[in-house]
C-alpha cells in the first residue's frame, strides 16, 4: 500500500496530545519541526536493523568502478550480497584477514566501499541487500519514505509530542508522553522481533554482532 502520510500530518497529530500546544509558536514548522520528523524517521529505521534488517530493507545491483563497490547511498547495513551472474555469496572479511573465507567470494571494507581481497574475487556487478535509510521529507507535504509503516505513525506523533513538551517547558507532561512513546516503541520492537514466524532455513539464523555496548532503542529518540 502507497504511503500517504506527511509531516504535516504528524505535527496536527502531536499538537492535539496536549491543549498546551501552540502551533507555529513553540517552534517553527517548516523547518525546525519537519528536521524533527525526518530525524526521529531515520532513527526508527537504523532501531530496525538491531531486530530485522529486512524489514525495511532495499537492493542495488552495483558494478566495479575505480578498484571498488560503492555502497548505495542509502545503505544503512547491508545484510547480504550475492555476484549477479550467477547468485554466488559475496562475503566481507576483516582488511587484515582478506584469507579468513577461501571458500567465499570476499571484499573488504574501508571508507564506505567493498574492495577484492585479492584471494576470490567477484566480477561484475554485485547486488547488496540492505536496510535503508529513510529518505528525508523535502516539505511538510512530502509524503514520508515509501518504505514506512503507517501502523507505527503514532511513534513519530509521540516523539514529535515529547519534543514540544521538552521545548515549552512542561516537565508535568513528560512522564505521560513517554509512557506513550514507549509503548508506541515496544509494540513496533515486538513486530520486528517476530514479523515472520514461518522462516525455514537450511542452516542456523547468522546474527553476528561485534561491539563493545549497545544503544537500547530509546537512546536513539528523543526521550
Amino acid at each position: 500500500m502507497a504511503v500517504t502520510t506527511t509531516p504535516q500530518e504528524i505535527l496536527e497529530a502531536a499538537y492535539a496530545t496536549s491543549l498546551r500546544n501552540q502551533p507555529t509558536i513553540i517552534a517553527d514548522e517548516p523547518s525546525e519541526l519537519l528536521a524533527v520528523v525526518n530525524r526521529r524517521l531515520k532513527a526508527i529505521y537504523t532501531i530496525s536493523i538491531r531486530f530485522d534488517p529486512t524489514y525495511f530493507g532495499a537492493s542495488a545491483s552495483v558494478p566495479l568502478a575505480t578498484g571498488a563497490y560503492a555502497e548505495p547511498e542509502d545503505a544503512g547495513s547491508i545484510f547480504y550480497m550475492e555476484q549477479d551472474s550467477d547468485g554466488a555469496e559475496v562475503v566481507v572479511v576483516l582488511i587484515d584477514e582478506k584469507d579468513a573465507d577461501p571458500m567465499k567470494l570476499c571484499l573488504y571494507a574501508l571508507g564506505r566501499s567493498l574492495w577484492p581481497a585479492g584471494t576470490n574475487d567477484p566480477t561484475g556487478n554485485i547486488t547488496m541487500y540492505y536496510t535503508k535509510e529513510a529518505a528525508t521529507a523535502a516539505t511538510l507535504g512530502t509524503t514520508l519514505d515509501a518504505t514506512w509503516d503507517e501502523a507505527h505513525n503514532d511513534l513519530l506523533i509521540q516523539e514529535v509530542a515529547l519534543f514540544l513538551a521538552i521545548k515549552d517547558g512542561r516537565p508535568e507532561e513528560y512522564d505521560g508522553l513517554l509512557a506513550e512513546r514507549n509503548m508506541a516503541l515496544n509494540r513496533f520492537i515486538v513486530k520486528l522481533e517476530s514479523h515472520y514466524q514461518i522462516v525455514r532455513t537450511k542452516y542456523p539464523l547468522r546474527r553476528e554482532i561485534n561491539a563493545q555496548s549497545f544503544a537500547t532503542p530509546a537512546d536513539l529518540l528523543g526521550g
